[in-house]
């Protein structure tokens, strides 16, 4: 189980954008989706938040995909790494073309890939073909049920430092960078007031995008190929999206708060630079958010979908959405 879960939030966590440049970039710049035939795309794990959302994507605009590395004249090509560093390698050495990593790795990624830039604002594009606005909801601060049921004063404060603070990396990037650091990041090596601006970070209440977040499940859900682990056939109940929390302020609490290296643990860097009362801050690797929040995690942030498959064997209730996505479709 702790496997499934590991590989489960690996694929579900990234927020991403898509890359390229190659031997198989058509002549003239990719203008348009329709470009994409005869490509190949790589993503980070089949089923993960990246690949269903570009399937989704590319099926809403009428536009055949396939799974394989191997590209096909009006198809776009579908093909996996194991992580994100596996595809910059590949699109460094000119092997893969097109693919899916995450920001703020995007922009690292970029700065070594000379000719590479960004086609596409995936946001947009996702907006366009589901009605939603604003981007889909990627990440979410969630917390234990009976955390939440024996320090409610807590939550509540510590939800109102993590909404005033969540854009904090966007004006003080080195200070946001320096603090995750010192929570365990070590996955971004750069972070300016650009690449935290395109994390989309921020603060929304569950219950006020409740809607959203079911769409969206139903939107993944509508891709899902036979085998892959099911991401909205079974909603959460109502009681699942919390609204306000109100209750007198405690003192005395200590509260284990996890998020995954990138751009869910930059939304929590002012909040460790100021050292939070009584918050024990990890940032940890994506693979093992999951199992965190089953096991000894208080507080998380965790892919929203991946929350809402976990909400009853973990116990936990989603306080917010912490940002909207961060894929971009790039290209030489």
């Amino acid at each position: 189980m702790k496997k499934f879960i590991s590989t489960l939030c690996a694929f579900l966590l990234a927020a991403a954008f898509f890359a390229g440049c190659g031997n198989d970039a058509p002549s003239g710049k990719v203008e348009q989706l329709e470009d994409l035939r005869g490509k190949v795309v790589y993503s980070i794990g089949n089923g993960s938040v990246p690949d269903l959302v570009f399937r989704y994507i590319l099926k809403q605009n009428d536009i055949e995909y396939r799974f394989s590395d191997k590209p096909k004249d009006g198809t776009v090509s579908i093909a996996y790494v194991l992580e994100g560093s596996e595809f910059i390698g590949g699109l460094t050495a000119g092997k893969m073309n097109y693919g899916v990593i995450s920001e703020p790795a995007a922009t690292v990624a970029l700065n070594k890939v000379g000719g590479a830039e960004r086609l596409f604002d995936i946001q947009k594009l996702y907006d366009g073909v589901s009605g939603a606005t604003g981007g889909y909801p990627q990440a979410a601060l969630v917390v234990k049920k009976t955390f939440l049921e024996a320090h409610r004063g807590y939550v509540a404060d510590f939800v109102s430092a993590f909404e005033s603070g969540s854009k904090w990396a966007e004006t003080s990037p080195a200070e946001a960078l320096a603090a995750i650091k010192s929570a365990g990041s070590s996955t971004v090596p750069l972070l300016t007031s650009d690449i935290a601006r395109g994390c989309n970070l921020g603060f929304t209440r569950a219950s006020e995008v409740k809607d959203k977040l079911k769409g969206f499940y139903n939107a993944l859900e509508s891709v899902k190929e036979e085998g892959e682990t099911p991401v909205g056939a079974k909603l959460p109940s109502d009681d699942f999206y919390m609204g306000e929390i109100s209750a007198p302020a405690e003192t005395g609490v200590t509260a284990k708060v996890y998020a995954p290296d990138g751009a869910p643990a930059i939304s929590l860097a002012k909040m460790i630079a100021d050292g939070y009362a009584g918050a024990q801050f990890k940032i940890v690797q994506p693979s093992i958010i999951g199992a965190s929040v089953v096991g000894d995690a208080d507080i998380a942030i965790m892919p929203t979908n991946a929350a809402a498959m976990l909400s009853e064997k973990a116990g936990i209730v989603m306080l917010g959405v912490t940002n909207f996505g961060s894929l971009y479709l790039i290209g030489g």
